[in-house]
C-alpha cells in the first residue's frame, strides 16, 4: 500500500509513510528481530570493502603482490578456523552480530603479525651479510629466516598474547553475549599468531626462493663494479671476529677493532692490513664489554644512517620523525618535550572524564535515528500522554513459586528450554494465617520507609489506592457480599476457591479489572499456584543504575522482613521487575569492564616485563596503556555524550589489546638496541627503536584504522559505534605510542643496564646472595648481554682480512700496520 522500498544500506523503515497529513507508524517484536536480521546480513558485506583495503595496503607496504596474497589468505584462514573451534571445541553455538567484529579486528591485528615478521626479515638481511654471509652461500636462507624469525616470534608473541588475555578477560562478564564474544576474539588471535608463526615464515621462504627469481629473470640484476675494493668495518657493538662466508669476490670481509667512523679502512690499506692479519693470525687479545662507549656505538649508527628506506613511511620515520626528535635547543629536545606535556596533560584531562562514565539510563539503540522502530519508541514517550504513575517502577511480589526449573537448559541457546517454574506445594492461601501473612505483606509494603536518593519521597511507595495492588482485601469484601454470615476464613476450601475462581473473572473496580487480577491470581490447572502482590515505587525509570542498585536494596530488605515469620508457603516471596532485570544487566557490563581492566593491566605489565626484562621500559609502558585507555574512554564521555554501554565495555578492552600491540614493539626493540646491538644511551636506543619499529607500527595502525573505517556506512548503530570506536582506540594508541611513549624513553629511558632485572638484583645484594647460597651466578645469565659482545674474560682472535689487492713491504705500509695493530 505504501510503496516501500528498500536500497542498499538503507531500509525502507527509515523512509517516512504518509498518506495525506497522516504519519503511520507501526513495530512488533518479531518484525523487530527480522528487520534486525535483515540490517545486520547487509551491513556485514562492508566487509568486503575492509579485506579490499587491507589486501591492497599490504601490498603497497610489502611491495610484493604475491607477499599479500599469502599474507591476506593467512588472515582470512585463521577466521573459519577460530569459529570451528568455537562451535565445535568449545560447543557454543551462540553468534550475534556482536560477533561479527571479530572479523575487523584479526583484519587489523593479522596484517600488523604479518609487517612484524616481512619487516624483520628486510632487516636481517643487513644482520646477516654484516656476518659476511651473502646470498650464493648456502647457509645465507637459513641465517637470515632464524634472526627473523627469532625476533617476529618473540614480538608477535608479546602482543598476542597480551591481546587474548584481554579478550578472555571478557570470558568472566556475567552477560553472555559479552563472554563468547571475548572467547571468540582471543580463539581467534590465537589462531592467528599460530599462522604467522608457521604460514608467513613459509611463505616469505618461497617467495624468496621461487617467486622472486621468476620474477628477476625477465630483467637483468645490478652488479657492481669489481673495481670498488672495499674493506668493511664493524664496531663491537656489531661484532668481533666474524669471518667472511659467500662473500661476493670484489668484496673484502673484515672486523676492525675501532670505536669512530674513521677506522673505515679501504682496498688502499688493504694490504698492510693483510700482512698483519697474517702475522697475528694465531694471536688472542681480550676485549673487555665495559670499555664500549657512546664513541664507539656511533659507528653502527651512522652506517645505520646510509641505510636507504624502502617505502615511503619509513623515509618519512628516517628524515622527518627521528631528526625532529632528536632535534635540541640549548641541550633540550624540544619537540619530546612538548609532546609529553601535552600529551599527559590531555591523557590526565580524559581520565577524569573517564571516572564520570556511568551505565546508560535506558536500554540502547539499534536502529538508526530516523528508522520506524527507534521514532515509534520515541513518539510513544514523548507525545503521548501516560498516567502518573507509569514513569516509574512497577515490582511484582508473588507468593507460592519456590524456584524455576530448567531442565536441559543451555544458556548459549537462550530461546531455548528457558524452564519453568517451580511451585511450592505448601502454598494455601485459604489458611487463616496465609491471609494473615499476606495481608502484613500488604501493609508492610505500603510503610516502607526508602532514603534513598533513587525514591522521589520517603516512602517506597507512591501513598495512593492505584498504587498498591493487593487483591486480598477487596475479594473478602466482595465474597462476604455474596456469601452473608461468612467470610474467607470460616468458609469452606471449596467454596473459598471456588468464589475465588468467580472472582478473578470479574471487574469489581477500576482498579481490580479482570486483566489485572489474572496477572495477581494464579489458576494452573484449575489449582490456586501462586498470588502477588503489586506496588508502583517512587523510583523513575530512568535513575542511574548506581542508585537503582541503591534502591533494590530496600526492596530486598523488605522482602526478608515479610518473609520473616511467615507459615509454610508463605516464606517464599520476592521482588521482581524488568528494571531489575536491565539493572542486572548494567551492573554485569560495569562488572566485567572493570575486572577486565583489573586482569589486563597487570597482565599487560607482567608481559612487558618478560618481554624488555628492563622496570623502567616496563612501567613508561604501562603508563601509556592506562592514557590511551583513558583518552578513549573520556572521548565518549567527553565529545560524545556516551553512557558505558556494550560497546564502551567491550572497547575499554578492545583499546588495551591495540595500545600493548604498539607500546610493546617499541619497548621490545628499545631494549633489544642494548641486547642485539649494545647500544648503552637512551639516544642510540631510540634511534635503534624508531628505525626498526616505527614504520611497522604505523602501517598496523593504518591497517586497524582502514579496516574499521566501512563500520561507518553500517545501518545498525552498534556497528557505526564500534567503528568509531575503534577507529578512536587506533588514532590514539597510535599517537601515544610514537608521541608519548618514544619522547618518555628519549628524555627518561635506560641507559645502559639501568632498570633491567639483573642490574635490580646487584644493586639490592640479590645477585651475591645467589652466588654464595646457590653458586649461581647473576651476570652471566643476563638477558641483556649484547649478541657479539664478549664479557671481560673472554679472548678474541683477531679477524683475517682477505682482500684482492697485492702485500705492500713499502715503509709507509709497514708504519701503516703498526698503527692498525695498536688499534686492534
Amino acid at each position: 500500500r505504501f510503496n516501500m522500498k528498500s536500497r542498499y544500506l538503507y531500509s525502507a523503515y527509515r523512509n517516512k509513510i504518509t498518506e495525506g497529513d497522516l504519519e503511520f507508524k507501526w513495530f512488533s517484536l518479531p518484525l523487530g528481530n527480522i528487520e534486525m536480521g535483515d540490517i545486520v546480513s547487509e551491513d556485514l558485506t562492508l566487509a568486503m570493502f575492509s579485506l579490499l583495503f587491507v589486501f591492497c595496503w599490504m601490498c603497497y607496504h610489502l611491495e610484493s603482490v604475491s607477499l599479500g596474497v599469502m599474507g591476506m589468505t593467512q588472515i582470512v584462514l585463521s577466521l573459519p578456523v577460530s569459529f570451528f573451534i568455537y562451535r565445535q571445541i568449545y560447543v557454543i553455538p551462540y553468534f550475534t552480530e556482536l560477533h561479527s567484529l571479530t572479523i575487523f579486528i584479526v583484519l587489523g591485528i593479522g596484517a600488523d603479525d604479518v609487517f612484524v615478521f616481512v619487516d624483520g626479515w628486510r632487516q636481517a638481511e643487513g644482520i646477516v651479510q654484516a656476518k659476511g654471509i651473502y646470498p650464493g652461500n648456502p647457509l645465507y636462507l637459513e641465517k637470515r629466516m632464524k634472526i627473523a624469525y627469532s625476533r617476529a616470534k618473540q614480538a608477535v608473541f608479546d602482543t598476542s598474547f597480551t591481546t587474548m588475555v584481554a579478550f578472555f578477560a571478557t570470558a568472566i562478564s556475567p552477560i553472555m553475549p559479552v563472554s563468547t564474544f571475548g572467547i571468540l576474539a582471543a580463539t581467534a588471535i590465537l589462531v592467528n599468531y599460530l599462522m604467522v608463526i608457521t604460514l608467513t615464515p613459509a611463505a616469505v621462504a618461497v617467495y624468496h626462493v621461487y617467486i622472486r627469481n621468476i620474477c628477476k629473470r625477465s630483467s637483468s640484476e645490478n652488479v657492481e663494479p669489481s673495481g670498488m675494493h672495499e674493506v668493511v668495518t664493524s664496531s663491537p657493538a656489531v661484532g668481533v671476529g666474524t669471518e667472511s662466508k659467500g662473500a661476493p669476490p670484489h668484496l673484502a670481509s673484515s672486523v676492525v677493532m675501532g670505536g669512530n667512523s674513521k677506522d673505515v679502512v679501504h682496498s688502499k690499506n688493504a694490504s698492510s692490513l693483510g700482512q698483519f692479519s697474517a702475522a697475528g693470525a694465531s694471536s688472542r687479545i681480550s676485549s673487555p664489554a665495559k670499555k664500549l662507549t657512546r664513541k664507539a656505538t656511533l659507528a653502527f649508527v651512522i652506517s645505520e644512517e646510509q641505510e636507504k628506506p624502502t617505502t615511503a613511511i619509513e623515509a618519512f620515520f628516517h628524515k622527518r620523525y627521528i631528526p625532529a626528535m632528536k632535534w635540541k635547543c640549548r641541550g633540550i629536545f624540544v619537540l619530546p618535550l612538548v609532546m609529553l606535556v601535552v600529551f599527559l596533560v590531555y591523557g590526565v584531562t580524559s581520565m577524569v572524564y573517564a571516572t564520570k562514565l556511568s551505565s546508560p539510563l535506558e536500554e540502547e539503540q539499534w536502529f538508526p535515528t530516523n528508522h520506524m522502530f527507534t521514532t515509534i519508541q520515541e513518539d510513544l514517550n514523548n507525545k503521548y500522554m501516560v498516567g502518573s504513575l507509569e514513569e516509574y517502577v512497577k515490582i511484582g511480589m508473588p507468593f507460592g513459586i519456590s524456584g524455576i526449573d530448567r531442565p536441559g537448559f543451555n544458556k548459549y541457546k537462550p530461546d531455548d528450554n528457558r524452564g519453568h517454574p517451580v511451585f511450592d506445594a505448601a502454598f494455601d492461601l485459604y489458611l487463616e494465617e496465609s491471609q494473615q501473612a499476606f495481608a502484613r505483606a500488604c501493609s508492610l509494603i505500603s510503610t516502607k520507609q526508602c532514603d534513598r536518593n533513587g525514591c522521589e519521597r520517603d516512602t517506597l511507595v507512591w501513598p495512593t489506592n492505584e498504587a498498591l495492588l493487593c487483591f486480598l482485601p477487596d475479594f473478602q469484601a466482595w465474597f462476604a457480599t455474596r456469601n452473608p454470615g461468612y467470610s474467607t476464613v470460616n468458609c469452606t476450601r471449596d467454596t473459598f476457591y471456588s468464589e475465588l475462581k468467580v472472582y478473578r473473572q470479574t471487574s469489581t473496580s477500576q482498579l481490580y479489572t479482570v486483566p489485572v487480577k489474572k496477572k495477581l491470581i494464579g489458576f494452573i490447572d484449575g489449582d490456586l499456584k501462586y498470588a502477588a502482590i503489586q506496588f508502583t515505587t517512587t523510583m523513575h525509570d530512568d535513575v542511574a543504575t548506581a542508585e537503582k542498585g541503591k534502591v533494590r536494596e530496600v526492596v530486598d530488605d523488605l522482602v526478608n522482613e515479610i518473609n520473616r515469620g511467615n507459615p509454610p508457603g508463605m516464606e517464599n516471596a520476592f521482588g521482581s521487575a524488568g528494571t531489575f532485570v536491565w539493572f542486572e544487566t548494567e551492573r554485569g557490563l560495569v562488572r566485567g569492564f572493570y575486572m577486565g581492566m583489573i586482569i589486563c593491566f597487570p597482565m599487560a605489565f607482567l608481559m612487558l616485563m618478560l618481554s624488555t626484562s628492563n622496570v623502567i621500559v616496563s612501567m613508561l609502558a604501562v603508563i601509556s596503556i592506562g592514557l590511551i585507555v583513558s583518552c578513549v574512554l573520556g572521548m565518549c564521555k567527553m565529545f560524545l555524550g556516551w553512557a558505558l554501554g556494550t560497546g564502551e565495555a567491550i572497547a575499554g578492552i578492545i583499546v588495551i589489546g591495540f595500545s600493548v600491540d604498539y607500546v610493546i614493539h617499541l619497548g621490545h626493540m628499545y631494549v633489544d638496541a642494548n641486547r642485539a646491538k649494545g647500544f648503552i644511551h637512551r639516544i642510540d636506543r631510540f634511534t635503534y627503536s624508531a628505525r626498526k619499529m616505527a614504520g611497522t607500527v604505523f602501517a598496523g595502525a593504518i591497517t586497524t584504522f582502514g579496516s574499521g573505517l566501512p563500520l561507518f556506512a553500517c545501518q545498525l548503530t552498534f556497528f557505526t559505534k564500534m567503528g568509531t570506536l575503534i577507529s578512536g582506540t587506533i588514532a590514539f594508541s597510535i599517537c601515544y605510542s610514537l608521541g608519548f611513549f618514544m619522547s618518555a624513553c628519549l628524555l627518561f629511558g635506560p641507559n645502559g643496564r639501568v632498570g633491567d632485572l639483573i642490574w635490580i638484583a646487584d644493586i639490592i645484594g640479590l645477585s651475591a646472595c645467589m652466588k654464595n647460597i646457590c653458586g649461581v651466578d647473576l651476570s652471566r645469565v643476563d638477558p641483556h648481554k649484547p649478541e657479539g659482545l664478549v664479557s671481560p674474560h673472554t679472548k678474541v682472535r683477531p679477524a683475517i682480512v682477505v682482500s684482492p689487492v697485492q702485500p705492500s713491504s713499502s715503509s709507509a705500509s709497514d708504519e701503516k700496520d703498526t698503527k692498525v695493530n695498536n688499534a686492534l
